[in-house]
């Protein structure tokens, strides 16, 4: 995140947000490994890498799943949005390109979270724009607005639902 594309604030809540990320530690969760400032000043993280492929990319190349492969990837998932909740991180745009196929050590498929893209802190809430709108971070460089009124977990609780409908 290069410092002259952004204020102080949205660097400050980068920052934030990563060092909040790097605390998941459920399994279904692509782990923030690092999290820095470059010698020019540029924030960063780095994150786990891995094999495998997007739960999109594999829709379109497979088709389906079988329902009970579904299934399990959903309860997968599920479980990093728990973990999320838990530190208070919501996420508003859960959907199959964000989520990657792994392998386990013992050959089966796993389900990661690689992107949380519009993802809200909230004990960020009171942060408004100019807009007077609370605004979600400009984690991994994507922002948008929800309204004054706020969002909670239940944002997220809905997605997980988008997430089956390829089945």
């Amino acid at each position: 995140l290069p410092p002259f594309e952004c204020d102080a604030g949205e660097v400050e809540r980068f920052r934030r947000e990563a060092r909040t990320l790097a605390k998941l530690e459920s399994e279904h969760s692509a782990r923030i490994l690092d999290v820095g400032t470059n010698s020019d000043g540029a924030f960063f993280f780095c994150r786990q890498f891995l094999e495998g492929v997007s739960l999109r990319a594999h829709l379109l190349a497979q088709g389906a799943l079988r329902f009970e492969d579904a299934v399990l990837l959903l309860l997968q998932a599920c479980e990093a949005v728990q973990e999320c909740h838990v530190h208070h991180i919501v996420l508003r745009d859960l959907q199959p390109a964000h989520l990657f196929l792994t392998p386990r050590s013992d050959g089966a498929t796993q389900v990661k979270i690689i992107d949380f893209g519009i993802a809200k802190l909230l004990r960020d809430r009171g942060t408004k724009d100019e807009g007077g709108e609370s605004s979600s971070t400009v984690m991994f460089g994507m922002s948008a607005s929800i309204p004054s009124g706020g969002i909670g977990t239940s944002a997220t609780v809905i997605t997980p639902g988008k997430l089956s409908l390829p089945v």
